[in-house]
């Protein structure tokens, strides 16, 4: 098809795509799931023809399945002829268990094929219901011609299988809050230990929104690896801020008295964060929380009145990331320059995989005329491939047009390898205004090394993995020092209403990094907030 085609374009180029992947398959072979253990065909006939048969396979794959087949051949013929072939047998399935060889060779289609739907949906050249629509449609001719697996769970990319279940996928999106939401930084320090020999808990943050309210704490550990060392073996070990929950007292100004449970956490060596849920919920109307850590020790009080420590602004040109002038048609290579930027950055290499798929995301866009030579995009992707030594595909550089690359990228381009962050931690508490339909709010930082990692709770959105038009936001920030560091995708928790999602930013922040600026950017606009790093902790 010719760029620069109408109204449709777009999913009439999807629609060919896929019926020419689906001729493709015709010549591939039938999909054959894996054979299931236990289910050797010679025993179930034997078991069938004897009684006496069945028991003895029946008992023989009770204490061990792969005996059941040597089992079933003695009962079933004469046992001295077959002695010979059943002890070889056994032999060799006990040491060796080849499953039926099952390919979907199908599969590298339908991954091309949704590619381009995600590609044009972020170029906003088509509808996220219409690519879904094409790419059910595909799937499920697949599947009827026994091309790939069938049925929900069993999709063929990622568990991804359009209108079926998914285990895992976030559910209701948490609608936005009808009231004020509170971040607060709290610093508080909680002993683990005799005299605190286990190590130290720092409460760092209190959120407060009338659905919700959450308290996000780390731990640093003592000790030499407390995460590989169990008290016994065969038992699994249990960090010391397990009951950490069960101490927490939380009662606000008007007398309400809180529950603490555990809502999500994450773990690694000498460090465990935790975010704790609270129940019910603060009253609107309070003035302060005090917060005990453990019994008979002194409440710390946490203001609620005070005005929050960073300070939001919204606007389209918040940050200038990337230049305004694209629109959403280079939206698709921008995000995938992103990503490559953030595989760098996190010490990947440089492979020609990184691009393989762009030449048909490129196909897409210049069939539903969003794509034209001279695009700056395209540019900026060719610029930076060639930065980071990743080959990029001959056949595109004529549509890329001259294009330096923002000083963002090349502060990340500049620090790659680095491993000079402080071992700190910050109660880092801010909330953004709302972007393109979602409200975030952030409740801690944890630095590391070779990167920092972001607590986040989030609303108006959640990480789904089915969704077309790729990642929906695009996170960075920026210390006091100059250093740019891009947010790659970390641990996320979902579920009743609630999203909570680590941000982890690479590369590390500077060694004496005083306050940072946090960049949210959306589809349609971006928002800043500015906040202190009061640091808490040394590692």
């Amino acid at each position: 098809m010719a760029g620069g085609a109408g109204p449709g374009a777009a999913e009439t180029y999807l629609r060919l795509l896929a019926e020419a992947e689906l001729r493709r398959s015709l010549a591939y072979p039938r999909y054959q799931p894996p054979e299931q253990r236990g289910r050797w065909p010679p025993a179930r006939a034997a078991a069938a023809a004897s009684p006496s048969a069945a028991r003895l396979v029946q008992a023989a794959r009770m204490r061990w399945p792969a005996a059941a087949a040597a089992a079933a051949r003695l009962a079933a013929g004469p046992a001295w002829s077959r002695l010979g072939w059943a002890t070889r047998h056994v032999r060799w399935r006990s040491h060796r268990v080849r499953p039926r060889r099952h390919h979907q060779q199908a599969l590298p289609g339908v991954h091309q094929v949704r590619q381009a739907a995600s590609a044009l949906v972020a170029a906003e050249a088509i509808s996220e219901t219409a690519a879904q629509s094409v790419l059910y449609q595909l799937t499920g001719a697949l599947a009827a011609r026994a091309k790939i697996a069938a049925g929900p769970g069993a999709g063929p990319i990622a568990g991804w299988w359009p209108g079926g279940a998914l285990p895992g996928r976030p559910g209701p999106v948490p609608a936005l809050p009808a009231g004020l939401i509170r971040a607060r930084p709290v610093g508080a320090a909680v002993p683990l230990g005799p005299d605190g020999s286990l190590g130290t808990t720092w409460v760092l943050a209190l959120v407060l929104a009338p659905d919700r309210a959450s308290l996000t704490t780390v731990t640093r550990l003592t000790g030499s690896d407390p995460f590989r060392e169990r008290p016994r073996p065969g038992r699994p070990w249990q960090s010391p801020v397990h009951d950490l929950g069960g101490h927490l007292a939380v009662t606000d100004s008007q007398g309400t008295h809180c529950q603490v449970a555990s809502s999500a956490g994450q773990a690694s060596d000498h460090a465990w964060s935790s975010a704790f849920d609270l129940h019910p919920v603060p009253v609107p109307g309070a003035r302060w929380v005090d917060i005990t850590f453990a019994p008979g020790a002194a409440p710390v009080r946490v203001g609620l009145t005070a005005p929050a420590g960073g300070q939001p602004q919204a606007s389209p040109a918040a940050c200038g990331l990337l230049p305004s002038a694209g629109g959403p048609a280079g939206r698709p290579l921008d995000e995938l320059a992103e990503r490559l930027l953030r595989h760098a950055a996190q010490g990947g290499p440089a492979s020609p995989d990184l691009l393989a798929g762009l030449p048909g995301i490129a196909a897409a866009l210049q069939a539903a005329g969003v794509l034209a030579p001279g695009s700056a995009a395209l540019g900026r992707l060719a610029a930076l491939a060639g930065r980071l030594g990743v080959p990029f595909p001959a056949s595109l550089r004529h549509l890329a047009g001259p294009a330096g690359l923002p000083a963002a990228w090349l502060s990340v381009l500049d620090r790659l390898g680095r491993a000079d962050g402080p071992a700190r931690d910050a109660p880092v508490a801010a909330v953004l205004p709302e972007v393109d339909g979602a409200r975030f709010a952030l409740s801690g930082l944890r630095s590391a090394a070779d990167s920092a990692t972001v607590h986040a709770l989030a609303w108006g959105w959640a990480p789904d993995r089915r969704a077309l038009g790729g990642e929906r936001f695009s996170w960075w920030a920026r210390d006091d020092g100059g250093r740019w560091q891009l947010a790659a995708p970390g641990g996320s928790s979902y579920g009743g209403g609630q999203v909570d999602v680590d941000l982890r930013f690479v590369p590390p922040l500077h060694p004496s990094a005083r306050s940072l600026d946090f960049f949210l950017v959306g589809p349609a606009s971006q928002a800043t907030v500015s906040v202190p790093l009061d640091w808490v902790a040394s590692g």
